[in-house]
């Protein structure tokens, strides 16, 4: 029982995710081309794609929030999981330039988000954790 449960979160978050992703790209793309027409040009290959990523993203905010692993190790796989998925699932469908000083930069470019973005979330959390406390 406790299995179908994980994978029941599992399948939801990564719906979730997907949802938010396919959003985000047809706001960027609205803004980036201007006309609503214009869009809702995506590949259907690559926004089918997008599903697998949301399941990879879903799996390691599962991954983050098991209570077996020390904390280096799921920290570690969630940074790994969620940038390969980005590659995988979103760059290299995409067409972008295949040269290999590209996926140098928009891997040290993803990285640096990654954890600007982890620091900002967790320095958000530890402040509710410590407003709740008080109350």
């Amino acid at each position: 029982m406790k299995s179908w449960i994980a994978i029941k979160k599992w399948l939801s978050g990564g719906c979730v995710y997907f949802t938010v992703t396919a959003l985000l790209i047809l706001f960027f793309n609205f803004a980036a081309l201007g006309t609503v027409k214009d869009a809702g040009n995506i590949s259907m290959y690559s926004f089918l794609l997008m599903f697998p990523f949301g399941l990879c993203l879903s799996a390691a905010g599962m991954l983050l929030g098991a209570e077996g692993l020390s904390a280096w190790v799921r920290f570690l796989s969630h940074y790994l999981i969620t940038v390969l998925s980005v590659f995988l699932f979103l760059i290299l469908p995409s067409g972008a330039s295949a040269n290999s000083s590209f996926y140098l930069v928009m891997f040290a470019l993803l990285s640096a988000l990654y954890w600007i973005l982890f620091g900002f979330v967790a320095l958000i959390r530890n402040r509710v954790r410590r407003l709740m406390e008080e109350d």
